[in-house]
């Protein structure tokens, strides 16, 4: 997880090597960041097998901030699933708006994600919670992540410039950016949780998705 100066530096420092506090749109708060990822890590913990992140009545402790995301969604019986678990399917998405927006994907209080629906009909999983939900994508291998840090809206110009400055290029497979798609793929694969036949798709705007396309197809960015 990146700390509140590293979420600042991406948003601040020049193209392409971060969003260079685009007028576009305003920063996201960090907060939003931090519960997406406790949220994901979460859902990962169904692979891993270990819960990441304590609670405390309900909260998360990291650093000096306290963050309400409810009680623990997995009992130990279904963390030791983990064993027959791994990850087949990737999809690469984008964070959702702000929490407002009530459609953050591993959020169990938010029902209004897009990609959710879309998965959850995929698999053809029934309907019922989203804590069930989420444990049937784990249980059929399926994993999506952000390809940007920052829950921003869906802003076509904004997504134009991030293509022609290499911002998305940077996210998608930078060297040395930790917050990058490929860096994130790399830990994964470093615990252990990725099937061999893992397999990927894209899933975020249009713009965002025919650009990779075209980078990925033209060799200049890693599959």
């Amino acid at each position: 997880m990146l700390t509140e100066k590293e979420y600042n530096d991406f948003w601040e420092t020049e193209r392409p090597h971060g969003f260079g506090n685009p007028g576009i749109v305003s920063k996201p708060p960090y907060r939003e960041y931090v519960l997406n990822e406790i949220n994901l890590a979460d859902y990962l913990d169904l692979f891993t097998g270990k819960q990441t992140y304590e609670r405390i009545d309900g909260n998360v402790t990291i650093g000096t901030e306290r963050f309400q995301v409810g009680d623990y969604p997995w009992t130990q019986t279904e963390l030791n699933g983990a064993k027959s678990r791994c990850i087949k399917s990737i999809s690469l998405a984008e964070a959702s708006p702000p929490a407002s927006a009530q459609m953050s994907f591993y959020n169990l209080f938010h029902e209004r994600s897009e990609h959710f629906t879309t998965q959850v009909s995929g698999y053809e999983i029934k309907s019922g919670i989203k804590r069930d939900q989420l444990l049937a994508l784990a249980n059929a291998g399926f994993l999506l992540l952000d390809l940007f840090p920052f829950p921003i809206s869906f802003t076509y110009a904004l997504r134009e410039s991030l293509n022609l400055l290499g911002v998305t290029d940077f996210f998608y497979g930078g060297n040395d950016n930790q917050a990058s798609f490929s860096a994130r793929i790399q830990d994964l694969r470093g615990k252990g949780i990725l099937c061999s036949d893992v397999v990927g798709a894209h899933c975020p705007p249009l713009s965002t998705h025919y650009h990779l396309a075209g980078e990925i197809d033209s060799g200049v960015l890693p599959v």
